[in-house]
């Protein structure tokens, strides 16, 4: 399934925030370029706002050594990463209605 065709449907077919996760997740693996998180995370947040789940994309720097992540909230919960593999990152954006 294209994510245009999976964005297109997602609020009709009344899926679980898991099961967009595990669309998105797939999509993102079988697509012809790499995909970053940012990226991901911009595609998650569109596709759960679409499904009316309070989804937020957050970007978060790390300076040692200098890094960066983008990863999404839902409910002010971590939802598409571990809280382990963003410990290491703080908190610089919160883009809550980018999507709407």
């Amino acid at each position: 399934m294209e994510l245009e065709s999976f964005l297109s449907v997602v609020a009709d077919k009344h899926l679980s925030k898991f099961e967009i996760l595990h669309h998105m997740r797939f999509l993102a693996a079988i697509a012809p370029v790499d995909i970053t998180c940012l990226m991901r995370s911009a595609a998650l947040t569109y596709a759960l706002r679409k499904a009316n789940y309070d989804a937020h994309l957050i970007i978060g720097i790390s300076w040692q050594p200098f890094a960066s992540h983008a990863w999404v909230e839902v409910d002010g919960q971590a939802f598409s990463d571990s809280l382990r593999n963003i410990a290491a990152y703080q908190r610089m954006q919160v883009i809550p209605k980018a999507f709407d």
